[in-house]
């Protein structure tokens, strides 16, 4: 709206009704390019290439600007992960594959297929084994908010 505003105030040169005729045009441009864009997102995980993580390999999606709630990734733990930590994030790990465990906060928590646990912020957390996940990163995964130990 900031920008609507400014952008109508440098437009309408001090005339306050081509002011909110630029204002409403404006309005009802960001309403159309709003309505036209699709209100979901599809991601396709196993078509995503892998990044390196403390884990081992992630595959992330939604990653995009407009998305402040969560991304979903696609990851293969390998047997030497890294401890590390989120100060802001919290995760939920959802094992599809494999057994293993979860080292959260020095605690062994088993995993195997379909078992889920949420990491807080804070909680120092690696998991072991052959295992393939979904993480749930909330908000979206931020590289800038991962501390390894």
């Amino acid at each position: 709206m900031f920008n609507i505003l400014t952008l109508t105030e440098m437009t309408a040169g001090g005339n306050s009704k081509v002011g909110a005729i630029v204002f409403v045009a404006c309005l009802l441009a960001a309403t159309i390019l709003y309505m036209s864009t699709p209100r979901f997102s599809v991601a396709q995980l196993d078509e995503i290439p892998p990044v390196p993580c403390p884990c081992g390999q992630a595959r992330r999606a939604f990653k995009e600007p407009w998305n402040t709630l969560a991304s979903v990734h696609l990851t293969d733990i390998s047997v030497d992960s890294k401890l590390h930590y989120h100060q802001k994030m919290t995760e939920i790990y959802i094992v599809l594959e494999g057994e293993g465990y979860l080292e959260a906060d020095g605690e062994q928590i088993p995993l195997k297929p379909l078992t889920s646990v949420m990491i807080r912020p804070g909680c120092v957390h690696r998991a072991v084994g052959n295992l393939r996940i979904i993480n749930v990163p909330m908000p979206p995964f931020d590289p800038a908010d991962e501390f390894e130990v």
